[in-house]
């Protein structure tokens, strides 16, 4: 495996801040979450159509913008994920023509699967 695998690695993606505004929380700002997940897309494009189709309904409802609630649109943001670095050097796998080792005649994903449950900590 290559060096630059081991160090970190990032990646820039669009998501959506929920933001409201009122008397008794303040402001309030969080990334918005879907089944636990971040919501992200490659393209700006993408997540503004996505903030229009489910949160359309805040910019026609005056009633949701005034206090308490105080809800506004949710904002575009730009996300950089990183990944940290391995802590350990990933297994050097070579082809074997001829081997009569059991380990070796499993199939390639097995033995790295096998390495990882070996080498966790």
């Amino acid at each position: 495996m290559k060096k630059e695998s081991l160090e970190k690695c990032s990646v820039i993606k669009w998501g959506a801040i929920w933001y409201s505004k009122n008397k008794l929380d303040g402001v309030t700002e969080h990334i918005i979450f879907e089944n636990g997940l971040p919501v992200l897309f490659t393209t700006k494009r993408e997540i503004r159509e996505f903030i229009k189709q489910k949160y359309w309904y805040i910019a026609k409802r005056k009633d949701l913008r005034a206090e308490p609630h105080g809800w506004r649109m949710p904002k575009l943001v730009k996300v950089k994920v990183e990944l940290p670095a391995l802590k350990t050097k990933p297994p050097k796998i070579t082809k074997v023509k001829h081997s009569t080792s059991k380990m070796l005649k499993l199939p390639l994903w097995q033995r790295i699967l096998n390495w990882f449950r070996r080498n966790k900590k």
